[in-house]
């Protein structure tokens, strides 16, 4: 939800043409938790409220989750700092130069639209032009906060990796475990153990 509302602000600065940044951010950001508000007042009139859990069933619900998630963040942010080696690094992958020139171009043009990101393949126009721009609009916010330089976006980068991979990735995937399996110590203890035990993703998308 929070790379579709930073997308969506890039796409609309483009649309008022003005430059994207923390601005457009906040707007939209502001917008989406009033309407969110809204709609929960509503919800609540018209949805019968459910049976609230004790407090003691809360709080215990709440320590099992976190539990859980600290196992996973201890691992991962071990494991995912060593996959980068260093954070002036980039990834050797084949599209790094893509996704490292889209970041490039957010700064400097002021533009990280995805309705035009495509331009960087050669296509200005149409549905080709299209290309899911979240994460580089993201990283771009990030990289507004550094000292520019030739080390600017390599380390926006790893810091914008690291956060997801070893913090939002492993909350996720518990918040998923613990709707499925209901907050029981065992599964969501285990849960984070294995979240952090995926080689494919995130640890293979990071290697340098």
């Amino acid at each position: 939800a929070s790379l579709a509302l930073i997308g969506a602000s890039a796409v609309l600065a483009e649309q008022l043409g003005i430059p994207f940044g923390y601005g457009p951010t906040a707007a939209v950001a502001g917008t989406a938790l009033v309407v969110a508000a809204l709609l929960g007042v509503l919800i609540r009139r018209v949805v019968p409220p459910l049976a609230a859990a004790g407090q003691g069933s809360w709080r215990r619900d709440a320590l099992t989750y976190a539990g859980g998630l600290a196992i996973a963040v201890a691992l991962l942010a071990w494991r995912v700092p060593e996959s980068l080696i260093a954070p002036r690094n980039v990834s050797q992958r084949f599209d790094i130069v893509f996704h490292v020139n889209a970041i490039r171009r957010t700064l400097d043009t002021g533009n990280g639209s995805s309705l035009s990101m495509g331009v960087l393949m050669g296509h200005d126009k149409g549905v080709l032009a299209f290309y899911p721009a979240g994460w580089h609009d993201l990283t771009a916010l990030v990289a507004q906060t550094l000292p520019a330089g030739p080390w600017q976006i390599p380390l926006a980068i790893s810091a914008v990796n690291v956060a997801l991979a070893a913090v939002v990735w492993p909350a996720g995937a518990l918040a998923l475990t613990r709707l499925i399996a209901r907050p029981r110590l065992r599964v969501l203890l285990l849960g984070g153990v294995f979240a952090a035990a995926f080689t494919v993703f995130p640890s293979r998308l990071l290697e340098r």
